[in-house]
């Protein structure tokens, strides 16, 4: 969703558009499909989730109390049998997606949850605006790991389709990918000029897509072997052996 009260909702194939979402009162942050596609759920600086029928835009449920505090990011479970939102004051609410009920509240230390993004075996992650993202358990409520390496804002999270790693993208202008089972750090992207909001695995894994404010969107090829021959079509000389490091 771009900055608007009311997003709109399109037609993928005809291009043709549907309906609005309009219900909030204040801008939306946050919007996400459920797995079947049956339902929409959205978040707001109005300090709501929202959730809608996707063929009629039809308001089913208001989650959250108004205007405290705002919800930054909101989403079905892959299964979608919950909702997950994120807010600015660092709660991490798990509702019953048929139920329409708060199942539990998760706190992250008051840093305010920017993005969240679900992986295999149970976990969910959640970006952070101190500069960390955090591996959750997603039965018991436990943080698992804390991604550590950014120096600003953390805005985005992507799990990739093998559920190994996790990419993130940061204030401080760069992009990292991380071990999910360690935690360790893999890579830092760098390239953009400018702070980095979007970061998105390819369905194969093979490419990460990133945007940034500095007006570029970058495409990163990330098997090792692949970018060997990338480098060997494009070198015009020999390199050292440093070099080649």
């Amino acid at each position: 969703s771009d900055l608007t009260e009311t997003p709109p909702v399109w037609d993928v194939e005809t291009g043709e558009l549907l309906f609005t979402l309009d219900g909030h009162e204040e801008d939306v942050r946050a919007v996400s499909f459920i797995p079947d596609g049956s339902r929409i759920v959205t978040g707001g600086w109005d300090g709501t989730a929202r959730v809608w029928d996707a063929a009629t835009g039809e308001q089913l449920a208001v989650l959250g109390v108004l205007n405290r505090p705002a919800i930054m990011t909101a989403a079905f479970s892959p299964d979608g049998r919950f909702i997950v939102t994120g807010d600015d004051n660092g709660n991490v609410t798990v509702w019953d997606a048929a139920g329409l009920e708060k199942v539990r509240t998760l706190h992250s230390r008051t840093a305010l949850v920017a993005d969240l993004a679900f992986g295999a075996n149970g976990l969910f992650l959640t970006a952070h605006d101190d500069g960390t993202a955090r591996v959750w358990d997603f039965e018991t409520g436990e943080v698992r790991l804390t991604l550590r390496g950014h120096t600003a804002r953390v805005h985005q999270i992507d799990v990739s389709p093998a559920g190994t790693r996790v990419a993130t993208s940061s204030d401080d202008g760069t992009v990292r990918l991380w071990d999910l089972e360690t935690g360790d750090e893999q890579l830092t992207l760098r390239g953009h000029s400018y702070l980095v909001y979007g970061v998105d695995f390819s369905p194969d894994g093979r490419m990460l897509a990133t945007a940034s404010p500095d007006g570029t969107a970058a495409l990163h090829l990330l098997p090792i072997d692949e970018l060997v021959e990338v480098a060997r079509g494009r070198v015009t000389r020999d390199l050292t052996d440093d070099e080649c490091r």
